[in-house]
């Protein structure tokens, strides 16, 4: 009886000691997995951030200018704005228009001082040369009212240059800030027109209709 409880309490021993080790063995194998499993998640994670940094650092940006900010900088320098909607083409075309205006504004009104001047001279009675002497490129002893009309004459010219130059300022403006509106606007090269011809029912008769469909 005594040999009996002695191999009971061996065989005992055994169980105990194969579901302790199976136990160690389960726990050990899972906090290895547990382990792994957080490296590897860790790494993933630490990658995808990655990932999305690098994303982000190389995803095009908006380069479609504010119309405002456009409309701005033409204000306060002509061209500024077409640099911006990166149409440099059309500042020379701007600068050229502003600086002939300007030159012919200044010739008329050139010639316009001097036909005055040599108007006032003209007339009898005013020797007090009070807009100055008669300029050389003006022939003398010519009829006052002569000098009168090319007076008149060139300083409508140098009025209807300055108003030029105001137009060329505006148009300026306002061309910067038209196309800086319509940057965005998405025109796609499928402007086309599409027929679809179709069966449709008509008080329950069939009737043949044809559909235009025009994609912008």
């Amino acid at each position: 009886m005594r040999s009996k409880g002695y191999i009971t309490g061996f065989l005992l021993c055994l169980i105990i000691a194969f579901l302790s080790s199976e136990i160690i063995a389960q726990h050990t194998k899972d906090a290895d997995f547990a382990h792994r499993d957080g490296y590897s998640f860790l790494t993933k994670g630490k990658e995808f951030n990655e990932f999305n940094a690098i994303q982000e650092s190389t995803a095009p940006t908006d380069t479609i200018p504010n119309p405002k900010t456009v409309m701005y900088r033409s204000l306060i320098l002509p061209g500024w704005g077409q640099l911006t909607n990166r149409q440099a083409w059309k500042a020379p075309i701007i600068y050229g228009l502003l600086v002939g205006a300007t030159m012919y504004a200044m010739y008329s009104n050139d010639r316009y001082q001097g036909y005055k001047a040599a108007y006032y001279n003209s007339v009898q009675g005013n020797t007090d040369q009070r807009f100055g002497p008669t300029p050389g490129y003006i022939p003398p002893g010519q009829p006052s009212e002569l000098y009168r009309s090319n007076r008149n004459t060139f300083r409508n010219q140098r009025d209807l240059s300055f108003i030029g130059i105001g137009l060329v300022y505006g148009l300026n403006i306002a061309d910067a800030y038209i196309f800086a509106q319509l940057r965005d606007f998405d025109v796609t090269d499928d402007l086309s027109a599409r027929l679809h011809p179709d069966i449709i029912y008509i008080h329950g008769q069939q009737t043949a209709s044809l559909t235009v469909k025009i994609s912008f």
